[in-house]
């Protein structure tokens, strides 16, 4: 939608006010424009730029079901200091074995899974829509994704494009013909989120691709009416799936993620050379392979409308593994990873996952690849989804490269194209002999070359 330019100026200056009130705003800009990774203790970065982001478009084309969250302490681990609350909560918490597991100390007050989450949102108290999304982003809403956690809309904030992702909670009925997330259950999505956000800036191991997390907020209140109208126009253009969100009252409770730019998800994305579609697969693998590395991390759902990609003007990207330097050509895309419902992590002596083995319909699917997938992962671990098979992630690469010969369209079809096309199915034949991302990221002569 266009606006004047005496519009964009008085909206601007009402939005540096407003957000000058946010909490997450003074860590947005990175003023070196790079993209950083570190796998143990070496580093690799490249240049990124802005792009639009699609987060929260992953459950449109195919059906992501959810089992319930799980949590599971290591109790060999050494304890962390306890958290201490003088009244209300005020900072986050310095490990996930403080936020997921109760205080044995009598003199430490016990967290509810209220308090858990607001320390995550880095707030007192719930607060309201309108302190949330300010009118000054609320006017550039629009909805540009749905699923059955809620709804995805695009919106500016000091005149960078941005999502929300608005996720209802605690409600003693259903949405989306599913029942609503507790605050336990989205409890780990808020920390695992967060914690692969954090990486970039990691002194350990560090990408940059993973979604940026701006800010988390629990919120309180009646569905906006703007934010309804722009429901209604996706509707009316799109036919939603979902049930329209008139149906909350006002003690309604939601969790509301405002993702950085990541781009448009890969399933959408038109390239102009396989070169690009080789980059993407390289930088999924190195992100893969850093959260291996350092968390023990599993996607287990990174599908194609999971992968985020956009346009940049870098040349080259550099890494480090075992202390070897590699540099890569890009061809003009970067990565961002999204949406980590069903994913596996461990820190501080905690596993974070979600069992998969209570939803057996996730296991029935047809007539997709995906869903295939997701049988192979339960075969890997005999369905324990606590365990570490990072060869889970190795699948999802597979599934991915199955999609960028089998489904993907590029423009031309010369000599160079065909000979790179050859190069790329000799990798997919590959790719099952390794038996995780760090494994293909050493050994891999393909993502070498």
């Amino acid at each position: 939608m266009e606006e004047s330019e005496s519009d964009e100026e008085e909206e601007d200056g009402e939005e540096e006010e407003e957000d000058s009130e946010s909490k997450a705003e003074s860590d947005l800009e990175n003023p070196n424009n790079t993209t950083l990774y570190m796998l143990n203790d070496s580093q690799y970065k490249t240049p990124s730029d802005s792009g639009l982001l699609e987060a929260g478009m992953a459950s449109m084309s195919y059906h992501t079901a959810e089992g319930m969250a799980e949590m599971s302490v290591d109790n060999n681990k050494t304890d962390a200091p306890l958290l201490s609350l003088s009244g209300h909560i005020n900072s986050l918490c310095r490990s996930f074995k403080e936020v997921l597991t109760p205080s044995k100390s009598k003199n430490v007050p016990q967290l509810t899974p209220e308090e858990k989450v607001l320390l995550q949102c880095e707030q007192d108290n719930v607060i309201s829509f309108s302190k949330c999304i300010p009118s000054s982003m609320m006017n550039k809403c629009t909805k540009i994704g749905e699923g059955v956690y809620g709804e995805v809309f695009r919106t500016v904030v000091n005149k960078k494009s941005v999502a929300l992702k608005i996720i209802p909670i605690e409600g003693d009925f259903p949405v989306n013909d599913e029942p609503q997330k507790t605050y336990e259950e989205i409890l780990p999505e808020i920390m695992i989120s967060r914690e692969l956000s954090a990486m970039k800036d990691s002194q350990k191991s560090c990408t940059e691709n993973y979604v940026e997390v701006r800010r988390v907020s629990l919120v309180k209140g009646q569905y906006p009416a703007a934010l309804l109208k722009q429901w209604d126009i996706y509707d009316k253009a799109k036919r939603s799936e979902n049930d329209r969100p008139d149906i909350f009252g006002n003690n309604q409770l939601f969790i509301v993620f405002e993702f950085a730019d990541g781009g448009c998800a890969l399933e959408g994305f038109k390239f102009e050379s396989i070169l690009e579609a080789k980059s993407v697969l390289h930088q999924v693998v190195c992100a893969l392979a850093v959260a291996e590395a350092e968390l023990e991390f599993e996607h287990r759902d990174l599908h194609w409308g999971n992968v985020l990609v956009k346009r940049t003007n870098q040349e080259t990207l550099q890494y480090k593994l075992n202390g070897e330097l590699c540099e890569i050509k890009v061809h003009g895309v970067t990565v961002s990873i999204i949406d980590f419902t069903l994913s596996r992590l461990k820190k501080d002596g905690c596993t974070i996952f979600t069992d998969l083995s209570v939803d057996k319909t996730l296991f029935e699917g047809e007539g997709d690849y995906q869903f295939e997938v997701y049988r192979l992962m339960k075969q890997e671990n005999q369905d324990n989804w606590e365990q570490h098979h990072p060869f889970t992630n190795v699948l999802w690469i597979n599934y991915l490269t199955d999609k960028l010969i089998h489904e993907t369209r590029y423009p031309g079809n010369d000599a160079q194209h065909r000979a790179l096309l050859r190069d790329m199915k000799a990798f997919y034949k590959d790719i099952l002999t390794y038996r995780s991302a760090v494994h293909m990221l050493t050994d891999c002569q393909y993502l070498k070359c």
